[in-house]
């Protein structure tokens, strides 16, 4: 039914002249993976000339997987992120992936981009069948404006139901930054409680899978400021990462 609907809505837009339209044997179909490991779709906007403590606590602005999960971020007016997930139906999937084949996804560029401009991010969206992978990115400007259309429907959550997100195990850094004046109170983040934590940030400085309060309390830490936080901890200070497996786009040492 979803594919018939699909066909009936391209036909009337390209009936419409909707830019994009290409020849229905051409079409893909629309069939993906319905397994909740498998990633349907994800919206990324990173990295460019960005610090490195960026790349390692980015996670996509929006992701989903084939059972309809989704996880989408929004940022306040303070660069403080909030991570919420969604559930979607079936045909909430379905009819995103006939909003991206009618406006002629799967026959886009790869890329659109500025070559005058250098070190800025690429904007991409991405989709994945059972038959094929189509990524399409814009590298400043030039992609078309539906492009834009799809990508703030993703980054919006597709209109689920988000409730707070929170990870259940990660790979958690802590990285040690040395200062040659101790910085300003108003730069730290936060004291790091050791015993509340139940381990410390030292123990931390080679990276381990945590779980448990830590890593509640990293993650809120990494919430607060993803682009460079600062956590105080019996005289020391670091910067913290947070990486999830199967989230996050920066690579990450094998879970055990």
């Amino acid at each position: 039914m979803i594919a018939r609907s699909w066909r009936m809505g391209l036909t009337l837009a390209c009936t419409l002249g909707l830019a994009g339209c290409f020849h229905e044997l051409e079409l893909p179909e629309l069939a993906w993976d319905p397994s909740p490991d498998a990633v349907v779709a994800s919206a990324t906007y990173c990295c460019g000339f960005v610090p490195y403590i960026y790349v390692l606590n980015y996670i996509p602005d929006a992701q989903v997987w084939g059972d309809g999960r989704i996880v989408w971020t929004t940022s306040d007016d303070e660069g403080r992120r909030s991570v919420q997930q969604g559930q979607l139906a079936a045909q909430d999937i379905g009819d995103l992936l006939s909003q991206a084949a009618q406006a002629g996804f799967f026959n886009w560029k790869d890329l659109y981009e500025d070559p005058m401009v250098a070190d800025a991010s690429p904007q991409c969206l991405k989709i994945q069948l059972v038959d094929r992978t189509k990524q399409v990115c814009e590298y400043v400007n030039g992609a078309p404006a539906a492009f834009h259309t799809l990508y703030d429907r993703f980054a919006s959550g597709l209109g689920a139901t988000g409730e707070p997100y929170a990870p259940e195990r990660a790979y958690v850094i802590a990285h040690k930054m040395l200062f040659d004046t101790p910085p300003d109170p108003s730069q730290i983040t936060r004291d790091w409680p050791t015993a509340e934590a139940g381990t410390s940030l030292d123990a931390l400085a080679g990276g381990q899978w945590i779980e448990g309060r830590a890593l509640q309390l990293a993650w809120d830490v990494v919430n607060q400021s993803p682009w460079g936080n600062l956590v105080q901890e019996a005289g020391n200070y670091y910067q913290l990462s947070v990486q999830i497996q199967g989230l996050s786009t920066a690579e990450i040492p094998p879970a055990f």
